[in-house]
């Protein structure tokens, strides 16, 4: 019952619809011959339009359209998929031995490509066609050929950014064959989005098989094919109609169905809302009675008030809880620490907050908002979230490599921002972008203006980075790991500029790491996260200094300490985070907890405390 709804969530009614319509052809297409060989003349009957004893009508010959069409599809299904298979398997090689070895090669073969795209295919098939005389091996190896140039040129752009990745590095070093690295490093990776177009190139194969047959240039007149109905029916349009739109209209919805399951095939499984509530899961009572909510009335010196997020996506397996009841301030002037290991809900957390998630950070049946100047931004609108995106609430992301358009000076990045959320002149937006450069400590700012993404060190980049994200001067800023791919003295050094930022600009910063080492000096509160909820949180000072939750103690264990011997082993947490499917059920960090109990696999721990809280049940029942 759960794979047949997960079925539907994958496909859509649409898509429902275009996958009926795809088998009921493919059963046409195989078995109709055995229905359709009998097909008799009646002329007495001829040209009748549909009825309930000829749901398609009968053509000029009295013969019965819907047999026709069944006994065409078989035809026309095979010049499609013939065709298709012959220009994939062609244009697969070329394109990637074009993205492969690169160089010569890749030039060689991209001036082939271009020649081939201005060459009239079309007229090419006809003239080979005619030439060669009309049969359907003919029509399908010239449809097939002209088809190569076409998939050659998509492969090799899906291959190109893979052939750089380090595992084709690892695979070289390994001493691979080339062969091997293409067929088991390369091809799984773009087999994906070429099936996708393998389903649209279906289609177009049928339909220029039918505009072959339309202008005697395709298939023999004795075989039956969607086109040859059409190009039989055009003589009697006028009279009857259904001669020509009947055979014109299966075409149509077979592309259009085609089209339909490529498109879902494409996009995956889309990731609507969670529906359903989540499930009851015990929760000791002690707990329950000492966990503190938020308050539903901030104080006024907090800017950012997060009350009970949730962000669940639909998966084949099940909900996916990346955030689940996530309550969290943010006060003017504060920098608070989220840390957590990869895939805690960290990142998740804080896209969900401007809706730069898949699906939207509401659960229903769950409360829960997200609170600024008096808006819930879980309620707005796009175009409301867009005014606020960037002008109040910024956020610098991970890798500025991946973030900064690489086809566009940096400085004209930072002006665009200004010019947008500010209305800024092009000349005043020149001047702020040079002066926040400044501002962020990018030496010879007047020349790093014109510079390209590429041509900057990560450290640069980064601090491009903060600058676009201050050029609206915004009063939020979110550094979702801003400093994981640096070295450390860069890293110290973007800190200090985060930090001095915040005091001069009164920013207030929800700074994202895994590391607490780098947090400590320069956050005011730290909140720790795993599995999708706060296990801890409090004033930097009582955190390190007396950590409640076990997980917040193995993640200060694990900071290397120069008052320790050289030669002690650091600290690992053993085992890996759990993934969030299904109901909650116990503490989610007692599989890899070392001071775990029983009620721990049972009870749902909450925060608990004051200043100073932790989810964990040991503290509840006083255990030490």
């Amino acid at each position: 019952m759960n794979r047949l709804r997960s079925f539907k969530q994958r496909w859509g009614i649409l898509g429902l619809i275009a996958i009926a319509w795809i088998v009921t052809l493919g059963v046409c297409a195989l078995f109709g011959h055995l229905f359709t060989s009998h097909l008799n003349q009646d002329l007495k009957n001829r040209l009748q339009a549909p009825s309930f004893s000829h749901p398609f009508g009968t053509n000029n010959l009295g013969i019965d359209m819907l047999g026709l069409a069944i006994k065409g599809a078989r035809i026309s299904v095979l010049v499609g998929l013939a065709a298709t298979a012959i220009g994939f398997i062609g244009g697969s090689l070329v394109g990637l031995t074009a993205a492969y070895w690169r160089g010569r090669t890749d030039r060689v073969i991209l001036t082939f490509l271009d020649a081939s795209a201005a060459f009239p295919s079309f007229v090419a098939a006809i003239s080979v066609v005619l030439f060669w005389g009309k049969s359907v091996r003919n029509v399908v190896l010239v449809i097939g050929v002209l088809t190569i140039p076409v998939i050659a040129r998509i492969v090799r752009a899906a291959s190109l950014p893979l052939v750089e990745r380090d595992f084709v590095l690892a695979a070289r070093m390994q001493g691979s064959r080339h062969s091997q690295i293409i067929v088991r490093e390369l091809i799984p990776n773009v087999i994906r989005p070429l099936l996708g177009f393998a389903m649209i190139t279906v289609g177009i194969t049928i339909s220029v098989e039918g505009g072959l047959s339309f202008i005697g240039a395709g298939v023999p007149d004795n075989i039956v094919t969607w086109g040859q109905l059409i190009a039989s029916g055009r003589a009697t349009v006028e009279g009857s109609p259904h001669l020509v739109l009947i055979p014109a209209s299966l075409i149509f919805g077979t592309i259009l169905a085609l089209n339909t399951l490529s498109s879902k095939w494409l996009r995956g499984r889309p990731f609507p809302i969670v529906k359903e509530s989540v499930a009851e899961t015990t929760v000791s009572a002690n707990a329950s009675d000492a966990a503190k909510m938020i308050s539903s009335n901030p104080p006024t010196d907090v800017v950012l008030s997060i009350e009970n997020l949730h962000t669940y996506f639909s998966t084949p397996f099940g909900s996916l809880r990346a955030v689940d009841g996530v309550s969290l301030q943010l006060r003017r002037g504060q920098m608070v620490a989220l840390v957590g290991e990869s895939g805690s809900g960290k990142t998740m957390m804080a896209r969900s907050l401007l809706g730069l998630v898949p699906s939207p950070p509401r659960v229903a049946g769950l409360p829960g908002r997200v609170m600024f100047d008096g808006q819930d931004l879980l309620s707005l609108s796009s175009e409301e979230l867009r005014k606020i995106r960037g002008r109040r609430i910024a956020m610098i992301f991970q890798d500025p490599m991946t973030t900064l358009n690489p086809v566009m000076r940096v400085g004209r990045q930072i002006a665009d921002t200004a010019t947008l959320h500010l209305g800024l002149s092009k000349k005043e937006a020149t001047r702020r972008a040079l002066e926040l450069l400044i501002e962020v400590g990018v030496p010879d700012a007047q020349r790093r203006m014109r510079a390209w993404p590429h041509e900057l060190s990560g450290g640069l980049r980064q601090r491009i980075g903060i600058a676009i994200a201050l050029a609206a001067e915004p009063e939020i800023l979110i550094a979702d790991e801003p400093t994981s791919a640096l070295d450390v003295t860069i890293q110290r050094q973007l800190l200090d500029l985060l930090d001095r930022l915040r005091r001069y600009r009164g920013l207030s910063i929800l700074f994202i790491t895994h590391d607490m080492g780098i947090v400590a000096s320069r956050a005011d509160e730290v909140a720790v996260m795993y599995s999708g909820r706060i296990v801890e949180q409090g004033s930097t000072l009582e955190v390190f200094a007396h950590p409640r939750m076990p997980y917040t103690r193995a993640l200060l264990a694990s900071i290397p300490r120069i008052d320790h011997e050289s030669h002690k082993k650091l600290a690992v947490i053993g085992g890996i985070p759990p993934i969030a499917i299904g109901p909650r059920v116990g503490c989610a960090f007692a599989p890899r907890c070392p001071d775990v109990i029983d009620a721990c696999r049972t009870e749902i721990p909450q925060l608990v405390g004051d200043t100073h809280q932790a989810a964990c049940i040991r503290n509840v029942v006083g255990v030490t």
